[in-house]
């Protein structure tokens, strides 16, 4: 699957120039460029509502072209270089992944995914059996969750573009624990699908690279009851 490739995004800074809260900041990425938007943090919105949006501004930082791989490795870099995670005048460090992203989470573990026509079950299955193969015992509930991270990885790269995702370690998806969701996460690992860390499941270049021309049409979405 050709990897979608943006023309033009923008790294931006979003300022307070409230006179009390002048030292407030956030850092992101701007794939439309659209000089209206200042961010999608949650901290960063309750923010605007809170103070007025005349008491915010937005400078570009760099304009740049890439996949969004290629993006969210510059804006990661822009980051880094203003501690942005860790010091307490941005809101980068607000909402966890947040931190480690820079693209909106549109679909995590909240949702349930799956393959509904021929090209992406026989995808799915013949992945699931290679995870299978590296996780050695593979219960049913352990192939079903298996599934259902898959199919989230599928339909959210798909659908849009996302490169990362979101999962709670301390929720049972199932009747499987959190024990097992690590021995996912593991095979997934050791397949180099994806890599994970602080609550988030990233896609490899090379899984991503090898997908089949798959649509979202291809699969069903629907969010849990206890969302």
């Amino acid at each position: 699957m050709q990897r979608k490739n943006y023309s033009k995004a923008q790294i931006y800074l979003t300022e307070c120039t409230h006179p009390q809260y002048t030292n407030l900041r956030y850092i992101g990425l701007d794939t439309k460029c659209d000089p209206n938007y200042l961010g999608s943090s949650v901290a960063l919105k309750w923010w605007i509502n809170y103070l007025g949006r005349n008491n915010f501004t937005k400078t570009v930082l760099e304009e740049i072209t890439g996949t969004m791989t290629e993006l969210c490795s510059i804006e990661q870099k822009y980051i880094l270089e203003h501690d942005a995670v860790r010091s307490p005048f941005y809101f980068n460090m607000n909402g966890g992944s947040r931190a480690a992203s820079i693209e909106d989470m549109v679909i995590d573990m909240n949702y349930i995914v799956r393959p509904t026509s021929t090209l992406s079950q026989t995808f799915v299955d013949k992945t699931i059996s290679d995870m299978r193969e590296s996780m050695g015992f593979f219960s049913h509930s352990k192939r079903q969750l298996a599934s259902r991270v898959l199919c989230m990885m599928l339909y959210g790269y798909i659908k849009y573009d996302q490169c990362e995702f979101e999962y709670n370690s301390y929720t049972h998806y199932g009747t499987c624990k959190p024990e097992d969701f690590q021995d996912i996460l593991s095979a997934l690992s050791n397949l180099n699908i994806a890599n994970s860390g602080l609550g988030n499941i990233i896609p490899t270049e090379e899984f991503l690279d090898s997908l089949p021309e798959l649509s979202h049409e291809h699969f069903s979405v629907q969010l849990t009851q206890n969302h």
